[in-house]
């Protein structure tokens, strides 16, 4: 509604206070003059005189003599005047500025002169002083006005005029009822009998009416508690007053004294039997009014409880009361009449009080379920081997018409879990709650908890809510036991896992022990062992000839190289050659074990500056592959000088055994080549090299390799590397088995081997386009020309794979390709480079593709609400946001954002101990694509 209405609304009930205040005090005012001159003698003398001499109001005040009351009757009216200005007063000084307040200000300034019996001789005073009848007036803007603001406050209360539908009509027309009802009781009652008929039972019964709506559907608990407050009044007043009307009934038809009033506005009909009735009504007014200001100030709104024991009690001694004084009326008032009475009112005692404190529950709270249907649902819920403990707190609140129930579970070791159900009307409104706690053989297994609303009301209520709390000791406990359990099966299963995981790990360790001892007793102390089986045949050839002496001499070196042996198996199997190695660095120790004694073998280092260090792992493939080569000459070429080089160049450390020996053609490595050229392959391999072997019959053997670095400084013996070093390029290993080459091409396939790869992105559709690049940039000769098109145009060829599919099956097909030898060694081992650098660059879009495919057919099943997700986020072509769950217009931060809630996701799941094997590798597949996700968003903001 807009502001204008409301201002013309606010100005016109100004209007009509201010024409009511005025016309009331002017009211009072005439009629109290009235009553001190009627019963104040020397008053009444000076008016008398004034009369005398022509004063027209003193003429009026003495015509209206016969319109007072008498004298301790006008007093009272007063006091009951003043009672109700001092409310109206109270009432706009601390009851806020709502249109409830406003109009009962209103009501209570009219009521004040409306039913003041002694100023009704203000319109003989005026009539006689000016010749002006504002009985008319009197009648509209007292009784009338007083009547309709009383009723409109009351209907509007608590919630006020905008929250009525459409409150500003149902005033007006409120007003205009209620002007018409007033106006016509005043034209035909004495205005005694019309203030108990509006006062005494309409606007009571009226309000009971209107409050009657918010005290169970009020829009928030501050208004059901006001609407109580004021409900616990009109009852009380509603009560009092039917008592008075039974009493005053029967005293009367008795003839009973003391219950006439004199009514000066009865047109000569006499007094009237409603002395009790009227002044209740004068009295009951201010009440409710006070009432409604309570209702509205926190500090004097009483509790629910304290009011239903209040109104309890006010039911009870009205019922009592009343009966006892209607029978002592109707037996004399004798000591016998008494007697009796007190007789009959216990027994109304005994008969009410067993029923008040349920009727005014119903009354305050509406009809409740009695404990035994409660517990017989908490029950019902609670049978069978796992109660849902998600719907208990929803039967409790619904059954005890509760707002607000939570069930908090105490788990031994874990957090607590709540249980909570709102009613649907009370979601937004704060809960106040009183808990109570839950046992189980003197242990607190949990607590109840439910809005005080709910407990609210008669002495059952407590003691029911304790009832039901004592009833889930049992269900929570078992609940509790349940949960122990799983979590005792949970880690036995981990345990489980741990144990096989650790099975698995020391069989795994230990097979690689036992292959790195056989590789080390083959490419270390074999050396020293093939060198005294050349010593031994020399010894055998020096004694065959007769020359005992050389023999002799032979035989003692044999001895040596013996002992030597013996020492090189025993640090071996000790580790001590890889701590040597460690220490003194790769020079040193290939001098040490390749020249000492041995004149065929030399070793060439002018390529490496003094100190030079290299990481430990460089280090140790190096000389192992050094080591198994040299040994591979001296078996399959005794008596060849081999040479052994040494060079740092082109950012990788180079190494090449030769041998002048008689030369060999070697066999494909899938046709069973030499297990030494494997084992050199393997470990070179594990740093990023790269191995060739070069030899033909007639020319020698060349082994040859390179191990590219990463920019590491200079080091000393003194000063080892202790820690990681950065690790080389992983550079796959290439082996070219067909054909012979000059040896100085060795060089240049190295540089072209250490080419940078081809930047791969992080997306499947990215990895064929790889694919694409590298096949465009490898210039094929011609002989593997067509071969290289067709796998080329197998990129685009139309099937049920995806890009990933076709992308690693192209890198397979160029992978066999390089292996034939076809289109050269230089270029086979260049492509070969390749082929793998991109195939690890998109082991992470191949890994998901599987996963997307095992998802699919349902070969991975991840728990519920998980499936989907994983689905989503490893869907190939799909943009990035729309993998995570977001719009596909969704900012960088949102991504980000995204991703990192479900890397946190994937991680805890591939760590939980009960995600079967399956499932965590799913997850870790799941997590590595989150990750990638974030660096490409990173990467794209910076």
């Amino acid at each position: 509604m807009t502001a204008t209405p409301h201002r013309g609304w606010v100005g016109a009930w100004w209007v009509a206070l201010v024409a009511t205040t005025v016309l009331a005090v002017v009211w009072l005012a005439l009629g109290a003059v009235v009553a001190l001159a009627a019963h104040v003698p020397a008053l009444g003398a000076a008016v008398a005189d004034a009369a005398a001499g022509g004063n027209v109001w003193a003429g009026g005040v003495l015509d209206a003599f016969a319109m007072g009351e008498p004298g301790a009757q006008a007093v009272l009216d007063y006091l009951a005047s003043l009672a109700n200005l001092v409310v109206a007063a109270v009432l706009w000084r601390h009851g806020g500025r709502t249109w409830t307040v406003r109009l009962l200000v209103l009501a209570m300034i009219g009521s004040a002169g409306a039913f003041n019996l002694q100023a009704h001789a203000a319109t003989m005073v005026v009539r006689a002083a000016t010749g002006l009848g504002i009985g008319e007036l009197h009648q509209i803007l007292l009784h009338g006005v007083a009547s309709a603001a009383y009723v409109g406050a009351l209907l509007l209360f608590p919630a006020g005029v905008a929250a009525a539908t459409g409150g500003r009509r149902l005033l007006a027309v409120l007003t205009g009822v209620a002007l018409f009802a007033a106006g016509m009781g005043t034209a035909l009652l004495p205005h005694t009998v019309s203030c108990v008929v509006f006062f005494g039972f309409g606007v009571p019964l009226v309000g009971a009416l209107g409050v009657s709506r918010h005290l169970r559907a009020g829009a928030t608990r501050e208004r059901r508690d006001q609407a109580r407050l004021l409900a616990t009044v009109l009852t009380g007043v509603l009560a009092t007053a039917v008592v008075l009307a039974l009493l005053t009934v029967v005293m009367a038809a008795l003839g009973r004294p003391g219950l006439t009033l004199d009514d000066p506005t009865a047109r000569g009909a006499g007094g009237e039997p409603t002395a009790l009735l009227f002044w209740f009504a004068r009295v009951s007014a201010a009440a409710i009014a006070l009432a409604v200001l309570a209702a509205y100030r926190p500090r004097l709104r009483a509790s629910t409880d304290r009011l239903h024991r209040t109104l309890t009690v006010v039911v009870v001694v009205v019922a009592v009361g009343g009966a006892v004084a209607l029978v002592g009326a109707l037996a004399g008032g004798g000591p016998v009449g008494w007697v009796v009475a007190a007789a009959i009112g216990a027994g109304v005692y005994l008969a009410v009080s067993t029923r008040a404190d349920r009727l005014v529950e119903r009354l305050l709270y509406g009809r409740r379920p009695t404990p035994y249907r409660v517990l017989l649902e908490v029950a019902e819920l609670s049978r069978g081997a796992g109660p849902d403990l998600d719907r208990l707190p929803e039967a409790i609140g619904r059954h005890l018409g509760a707002r607000d129930v939570a069930l908090t579970v105490h788990r031994p070791g874990l957090r607590s879990r709540v249980h909570r159900w709102r009613r649907d009307d009370a979601a937004g409104e704060p809960a106040e709650t009183v808990a109570f706690p839950v046992r189980h053989h003197g242990e607190e297994v949990g607590v109840l908890a439910v809005d005080a609303e709910a407990v609210a009301g008669g002495g059952d209520r407590p003691r029911l809510l304790a009832d039901v709390a004592d009833s889930l000791g049992a269900v929570l406990q078992a609940h509790r036991q349940e949960i122990e359990l799983e979590r005792q099966l949970r880690a036995a299963v981990a345990h489980g896992e741990e144990i096989a995981t650790a099975r698995r790990a020391a069989v795994a360790e230990m097979d690689g022990e036992r292959r790195a001892i056989e590789r080390n007793l083959h490419d270390g102390a074999q050396h020293h062992l093939v060198s005294l089986r050349l010593s031994l045949g020399l010894a055998e050839h020096v004694i065959t000839t007769g020359d005992h002496a050389a023999g002799a001499e032979r035989l003692a070196t044999v001895l040596e190289q013996v002992d030597t042996a013996e020492a090189v198996l025993a640090e071996t199997a000790a580790g001590v050659s890889a701590a040597h190695l460690a220490e003194q660095g790769l020079v040193d120790t290939l001098r040490r074990e390749l020249t000492g004694g041995d004149s065929t073998v030399t070793l060439d280092v002018t390529g490496v500056p003094p100190g030079r260090r290299w990481p430990a792992d460089v280090e140790s493939a190096v000389y192992f592959c050094c080591l198994e080569a040299v040994n591979n000459a001296r078996k399959h070429a005794p008596g060849a000088a081999v040479v052994v080089t040494l060079a740092e160049a082109g950012g990788a450390l180079r190494f090449a055994v030769r041998d002048d020996g008689p030369g060999f053609t070697p066999r494909p490595a899938a046709a069973g080549g030499a297990r030494g050229v494997r084992n050199v392959a393997i470990r070179v391999a594990a740093v990023g090299g790269t191995v060739e072997l070069d030899s033909a019959p007639g020319r020698g053997t060349t082994v040859s390799g390179a191990v590219p670095l990463a920019d590491v400084g200079p080091a000393t013996p003194d000063d080892p590397p202790t820690g990681p070093v950065a690790g080389p390029v992983a550079v796959p290993v290439a082996v070219p088995v067909a054909g012979a080459r000059d040896a100085s091409a060795a060089p240049d396939a190295a540089e072209e081997s250490l080419a940078p790869p081809p930047e791969v992105p992080a997306a499947s559709s990215a990895y064929l386009a790889a694919v694409r690049e590298l096949i465009a940039g490898l210039a094929p000769p011609a002989p593997v020309a067509p071969r290289v098109g067709a796998v080329a145009a197998g990129l685009d060829a139309p099937g049920p794979d995806g890009p990933a599919r076709r992308a690693e099956r192209a890198l397979d097909a160029l992978d066999a390709l390089a292996r034939e030898g076809v289109g050269g060694r230089a270029w086979a081992s260049a492509v070969s480079y390749a082929v793998e650098r991109t195939r690890l660059a998109g082991a992470r879009e191949l890994a998901e593709t599987d996963l997307a495919d095992r998802l699919h057919r349902r070969v991975v099943v991840l728990p519920a609400g998980e499936h989907e997700a994983a689905q989503r986020l490893v869907a190939p072509g799909s943009p990035t946001p729309v993998r995570l769950g977001l719009a596909p217009d969704a900012g960088p931060e949102d991504v980000r954002r995204a991703a990192g809630e479900q890397l946190a996701t994937w991680r805890s799941r591939a760590a939980h101990p009960a995600s079967s094997r399956g499932v965590r590798d799913a997850a870790t597949v799941l997590a590595g694509a989150c990750e990638a996700v974030l660096v490409e968003t990173t990467v794209e903001t910076v």
